[in-house]
């Protein structure tokens, strides 16, 4: 006689054991997000997506405060906030003031290709650090270089979604250490998606805020308590912290290999994705 696996009594359609593999499968996305500062939830989301034979919206946001909270995590309390401010102000600036004007003139039919364009840029970027090209500049340049660095970030934000190029080379060529890129990335994934937020907001694309981590704060309510939820956000801090023990145990060119690769996984990700959406 065959025996139906027990669903669990808040996310109908899914399965323990779904949501053990799906616990996994977060464990290891937070453990690359302490390493490197890169969340690679999308495998994550789609494999809990694909489990379920439905899809909550309370589960859908819950999973976004799992995927998004390490990021505030991580921008917030790595220790260098306040020198990380004085020091990539202009940077953070214009991201977040180029990224709210700018938001919503690519909307969903044209989404597809900017992703295409940032797996470009993610994947041109890492290649090239592989091959051994070091970015570098004095440091009386880092605020005008900063505010120009924001501004294509900002546009790239608007366009694709992914605020890292030329955010990333940019730190990378002022020379701060691993810990403050760390922390510094997080803080620019953070102004760009909270001001992508506020203009779609503003726009009236909610399909499109809801994807911010700003819905942590805006969306956030009792009916979050669930199994799915708490699964997911403790796997995932859990992954964060292991991470974050290992980073620290890392010398710089081991953490400087392991964040190339986790960039190239992230932007053959990207890539992926848009040749699926563009075959559609």
């Amino acid at each position: 006689m065959l025996h139906k696996q027990r669903m669990t009594d808040t996310v109908p359609g899914i399965t323990d054991a779904a949501l053990i593999l799906t616990a996994m499968a977060f464990t290891l996305a937070g453990i690359v997000k302490g390493i490197t500062g890169l969340g690679l939830f999308g495998a994550p989301v789609a494999l809990l997506t694909s489990l379920s034979t439905t899809a909550p919206i309370q589960t859908a946001l819950l999973v976004i405060v799992a995927a998004n909270g390490p990021t505030i995590w991580q921008a917030l309390l790595g220790g260098h906030l306040f020198s990380t401010l004085r020091r990539f102000w202009p940077l953070l600036l214009t991201t977040a003031v180029v990224s709210w004007l700018c938001s919503g003139f690519w909307l969903l039919p044209y989404m597809k290709w900017g992703v295409a364009a940032a797996a470009c840029l993610i994947l041109s970027y890492s290649i090239a650090s592989w091959l051994g090209v070091r970015y570098a500049m004095a440091q009386k340049h880092e605020k005008w270089a900063g505010a120009f660095a924001g501004s294509l970030s900002g546009l790239l934000t608007a366009a694709t979604g992914q605020p890292l190029i030329p955010s990333i080379p940019f730190m990378e060529a002022s020379g701060i250490k691993r810990d403050q890129l760390v922390q510094a990335i997080n803080l620019v994934l953070i102004v760009s998606s909270t001001a992508q937020f506020f203009s779609y907001a503003g726009k009236g694309i909610w399909a499109a805020a809801s994807l911010s981590p700003a819905t942590i704060f805006v969306f956030l309510a009792p009916s979050f308590i669930t199994k799915v939820g708490l699964l997911t956000t403790i796997s995932t801090f859990t992954g964060l912290l292991v991470g974050q023990v290992i980073r620290h145990r890392m010398q710089p060119e081991q953490f400087r290999r392991w964040f190339l690769i986790a960039m190239l996984l992230l932007g053959i990700y990207l890539a992926v994705s848009a040749t699926l959406a563009v075959m559609k």
